[in-house]
């Protein structure tokens, strides 16, 4: 089951593992499905008789305008003029696994806290020559100690 897929507007700032990532214009958008596993009887062939409910898989997507920021947050030492997309990605990978905390602030002080979000992938946006290089950064939502994917999660309705 897929459950809706949530936007939350821009402008954005966001931080991960208390690093700025700079901003972004075009907000976040946060995916959560369920994962289950079919259950296949061999006396009816190919149908599916029942499922297990295996658990929930969360991301977030961000478009990234501030590039250098992205740049800088993940240098390792003296390669700076050799880092690439591509390697900002193996970088992410290198880091144990740990999942670190992702913030995402609105300009009008709401903020959406996750404790732990790994980074999975970073991809470059196709752009025209007359707009800035944009990055998609797509964080793994992991649930914390408290079995919570989000810590905080703002209000909309007044």
């Amino acid at each position: 089951m897929t459950l809706p897929v949530i936007r939350v507007p821009g402008p954005l700032t966001i931080k991960w593992n208390s690093t700025d990532l700079g901003e972004t214009l075009q907000g976040a958008t946060i995916r959560i499905e369920d994962r289950d596993v079919p259950i296949i009887c061999d006396s009816y062939g190919e149908t599916t008789i029942d499922m297990i409910h295996t658990g929930r898989n969360a991301t977030v997507e961000i478009i990234a305008l501030e590039w250098q920021k992205v740049r800088a947050a993940q240098l390792d030492g003296d390669d700076t003029d050799k880092i690439t997309i591509g390697t900002i990605g193996a970088l992410a990978q290198a880091q144990d696994g740990l999942a670190q905390k992702l913030e995402i602030g609105q300009n009008d002080g709401k903020t959406w806290v996750a404790n732990k979000a790994k980074l999975t992938g970073v991809r470059e946006t196709s752009v025209r020559a007359t707009q800035p290089l944009q990055v998609t950064l797509v964080f793994q939502i992991l649930p914390d100690d408290n079995d919570k994917l989000f810590a905080t999660i703002p209000s909309y309705t007044s």
